[in-house]
């Protein structure tokens, strides 16, 4: 039996998932609590050592998990949503995995324009924002592919938020 791993399977879109390929292939879960009944690995996604495990004998994945809302800070939707979907493909790639199955929405990065700088940039005080750098600029190493388009070689992060992936 085909082994699935499906991040935030106890969210709403992973429950409803769930619903639909339970008994058809083996499930496993890459989620921030236990998943009753099914085969849980617990931990965060922006920490890649500690993901890559779950991602062993696992013949697909389907990234679902994100901090949704607008109620978390910039900061917490960055290492979930951003770096957290970089860890799950490069821990994908790393355990040899041939397909991620990627589902996500604006829910996953609203609210980043009520927090320093994006606020003053949305104002219009640019002068107030500073000097914005990007937040990760890895890219995946050459031959990944990423919804049909072959990326170029992987340049690196220039942050720590992703040093891990690096």
């Amino acid at each position: 039996m085909r082994r699935i791993l499906i991040t935030g399977l106890s969210g709403l879109i992973g429950s409803a998932l769930r619903k639909h390929v339970e008994g058809k292939y083996a499930l496993r879960a890459l989620n921030r609590r236990a998943v009753p009944g099914v085969e849980t690995h617990q931990a965060d996604l922006g920490d890649l050592a500690a993901i890559q495990p779950a991602f062993r004998d696992v013949d697909t994945v389907v990234h679902l998990a994100a901090a949704a809302g607008d109620k978390h800070a910039a900061d917490v939707l960055m290492r979930s949503n951003v770096v957290g979907a970089f860890n799950v493909f490069e821990a994908a790639r790393n355990a040899g995995v041939k397909r991620v199955i990627f589902a996500s929405s604006g829910a996953t990065v609203s609210g980043w324009e009520r927090d320093p700088p994006l606020s003053h940039l949305v104002a219009g005080r640019y002068a107030e924002a500073g000097k914005v750098t990007p937040g990760c600029t890895a890219r995946p190493r050459s031959g990944a592919r990423l919804s049909g388009v072959t990326t170029p070689t992987r340049t690196g992060c220039r942050s720590s938020a992703c040093a891990s992936a690096a």
